[in-house]
């Protein structure tokens, strides 16, 4: 029996509004929206049946909205807020107002300190109690400590974003998409390797299209494809598509080949784990 497909990260948002606060970027204009409605005829065209939505930044509203309208078709991922004085009161009150599956980690805190002194720390340790798993999209440096934080919690689940790639300067390409500029490989690939040690970390196999220098299908990313599938195995990979970014190109039936093209190697039943199998062990996905 194939594995139910999942994509394992993706952005649903509608216009910024008093209803629907979010932040203003080149990328989401207050009048630019994602809308569910759009969505759930893309999904039953790739017989997708489940998403995890992402959400833009700390305003969950939407999300909220559409997680609740169609629970056994979405889960979501709510978005730190460094800013804020109580990490993890701000935890708590999201969890509060909405089930979440992930929370999108940008930041542990001073690399100079002892683990347990950084400032992010405990909220990570809440995280690790209550099952939700790090999100982690950070810069090289926060990266470095990461295995740190993972001795002293060996419970908490990791998904590396986008290909293990760290975060740096989001621009905006002419399709209106976001576009990272870095070299490839990147400087940190080994370091993201050396996390497939700790067995509680897994990787999403997405976000080609905002590093490569090559159109579709990125062969000149092919070779980290294959670096971590041979890091981490078939069975801690996570497709995703990155929606609504790609929605025009390559477009989203693209994406779910990409696994096959970059990765020939795999059994069915090992593309069935990384097209949403992953996905529903890892995240606790059920009824999929």
């Amino acid at each position: 029996m194939t594995a139910p497909r999942i994509d394992s990260h993706m952005h649903l948002f509608a216009p910024s509004g008093e209803r629907y606060p979010r932040g203003i970027h080149a990328l989401y204009p207050r009048e630019r929206s994602a809308l569910v409605e759009d969505y759930l005829q893309t999904m039953d065209d790739n017989e997708i049946a489940h998403s995890v939505i992402v959400s833009l930044d700390e305003h969950d509203e939407y999300t909220r909205e559409v997680v609740k309208a169609y629970p056994d078709r979405f889960s979501a991922v709510a978005v730190m807020n460094p800013a804020h004085p109580d990490p993890v009161a701000d935890l708590k009150s999201r969890v509060q107002a909405m089930p979440i599956i992930g929370y999108r980690i940008w930041e542990l805190g001073d690399c100079e300190v002892p683990v347990r002194d950084l400032r992010f720390f405990p909220l990570l340790e809440e995280m690790s109690d209550r099952g939700i798993v790090a999100w982690f999209y950070s810069s090289p440096d926060q990266m470095r400590i990461l295995p740190r934080v993972l001795e002293q919690l060996p419970d908490l689940k990791v998904v590396l974003n986008h290909l293990g790639f760290c975060q740096t300067e989001i621009l905006m390409d002419e399709w209106a998409r976001p576009r990272i500029s870095t070299e490839i490989p990147p400087g940190t690939l080994p370091q993201v390797l050396s996390m497939a040690s700790y067995p509680q970390v897994a990787v999403h196999f997405s976000g080609h299209y905002a590093f490569s220098q090559d159109p579709f299908p990125y062969w000149d990313l092919q070779g980290i494809s294959v670096d971590l599938l041979s890091a981490f195995g078939a069975d801690r990979l996570l497709w995703a598509s990155d929606w609504p970014w790609i929605a025009e190109l390559p477009g989203y039936a693209a994406l779910g080949d990409i696994v096959e093209l970059h990765l020939p190697s795999l059994s069915e039943a090992e593309r069935g784990l990384v097209l949403g199998g992953n996905a529903a062990r890892i995240l606790g996905i059920e009824g999929v």
